[in-house]
């Protein structure tokens, strides 16, 4: 289970030294487009020396290595800019962020969740990037609608979606053939997915669950919401009613 995490400092808690440059939604291997390297006082980079900003996310090693070799190759294309890196395993993370944020140090870029994003954008921990968003010299244009409103709160800019993964549906080529049961189809609607799996179940005699249960996980059930035009939050609220978690 991942480690608890610790409540974050109310607005005014912060000394104020400065907020944080952007948060990085997922892995933080193609975040190159939102290191800009401002602060609260310093609207825009500094012309007259180089810039250090510090970055800290969490992952295993191998995240580790390719974002390094992303920020080496930012620093290559802008020598004025530089990296102090830090980083750990998800246990204890969120902990030591919000450590950080009481202490007005939170590092200059960070990793957040999208569970967590809007309680630091709401606290103002997180600095709000729609100017530069709007201006292009954070450039976004290249990323899908979608990513974009990924890191809004509010309807402010406030993180960067650093990669985009896609939901997949694995299936047992052999098992199928064995059962006379044809392969699904990408293309299904939920019903007939259900209707799918319960073929397959019935063709094993029981012996074979035609589907894993993904009741449970969330994830899944932002997926179907929005295959139906709903969301799983509005602004404060939850995006969905009784009728369609009962339906899910």
């Amino acid at each position: 289970m991942p480690a608890a995490r610790s409540p974050l400092p109310r607005h005014g808690a912060d000394p104020g030294r400065r907020r944080v440059l952007a948060a990085l939604l997922g892995a933080p291997v193609l975040a190159t487009g939102g290191l800009t390297g401002c602060s609260e006082e310093q609207a825009a980079p500094a012309e007259s020396g180089p810039i250090e900003l510090s970055v800290f996310w969490y992952g295993g090693a191998k995240r580790a290595e390719l974002t390094e070799r992303v920020l080496r190759l930012y620093t290559d294309r802008n020598p004025q800019v530089g990296f102090r890196i830090t980083w750990q395993g998800v246990d204890g993370y969120y902990d030591r962020l919000a450590t950080q944020a009481a202490g007005g140090n939170v590092p200059d870029l960070i990793q957040v969740d999208d569970s967590m994003l809007a309680e630091y954008a709401r606290r103002e921990i997180v600095l709000d990037l729609t100017g530069y968003v709007a201006d292009h010299r954070l450039d976004l244009r290249s990323l899908p609608p979608g990513l974009v409103r990924y890191g809004q709160v509010d309807g402010r800019t406030v993180g960067v979606a650093a990669g985009q993964t896609a939901a997949a549906l694995v299936h047992n080529r052999t098992l199928l053939r064995r059962l006379g049961v044809p392969e699904p189809d990408g293309e299904m609607t939920w019903p007939e997915y259900v209707a799918w799996a319960r073929r397959v179940t019935q063709a094993s005699e029981g012996r074979v669950a035609g589907t894993m249960d993904a009741s449970g996980d969330y994830r899944a059930f932002w997926h179907w919401l929005r295959g139906q035009g709903g969301e799983l939050y509005r602004g404060r609220q939850l995006g969905f009613g009784a009728d369609a978690l009962v339906e899910w």
